[in-house]
């Protein structure tokens, strides 16, 4: 299975080898293997960090076209634009993190990276696009912010970023741009 990962996936291709590697070594510790076959295998190099952020114009061109591509991904995007956070903590919001009369969201810290317990503020921009996701100035006490039609989490990034790649590429024929945006 490793080794039919497209070279080109290189995050997707080390965090794999991180997971079958604890695997194996769970299955080793349980007596289940007598040896891991992840043993003497390499471990992928780590990815480069990315060079190159979306400029000011390019986000106010994301900010207008998110909405078009759906429901969830386009409030999550502007969300992640007007917030800095990180997508699995926005796309996982649920309603109890936040508070509009305090212009908060609260994260416990099982649901950031460092572990830690954050509190953000909100700005006008987060405020507003949260009404327009709550259909009004009163949120929600419960439940998730961006469920799909099941109630499960929001999952559908790749096909929310190939759309919004389209709808840009359009625009920037329109305005007669050469550059494009890129995988960011």
């Amino acid at each position: 299975m490793f080794d039919r990962m497209p070279a080109d996936q290189a995050a997707n291709r080390r965090n794999v080898f991180a997971v079958l590697r604890r695997l194996f070594r769970w299955a080793v510790s349980r007596g289940d293997i007598d040896r891991s076959p992840m043993e003497g295998m390499e471990t992928p190099k780590a990815v480069k960090p990315r060079e190159r952020w979306l400029s000011d114009s390019e986000l106010a061109r994301v900010w207008v076209q998110a909405p078009e591509c759906h429901r969830c991904f386009g409030p999550i995007v502007r969300l992640l634009i007007a917030t800095g956070q990180r997508r699995e903590e926005i796309g996982g919001l649920h309603w109890h993190e936040l508070s509009r009369s305090e212009r908060e969201m609260r994260l416990s810290g099982d649901r950031t990276k460092n572990g830690e317990p954050t509190t953000i503020p909100l700005n006008d921009l987060v405020i507003s696009e949260l009404d327009t996701v709550a259909g009004g100035e009163k949120w929600p006490s419960r439940g998730r912010v961006f469920p799909t039609a099941t109630g499960a989490a929001f999952t559908a990034y790749h096909k929310g970023k190939t759309k919004l790649d389209k709808l840009m590429a359009a625009v920037l024929c329109r305005l007669g741009a050469s550059t494009t945006l890129g995988e960011h």
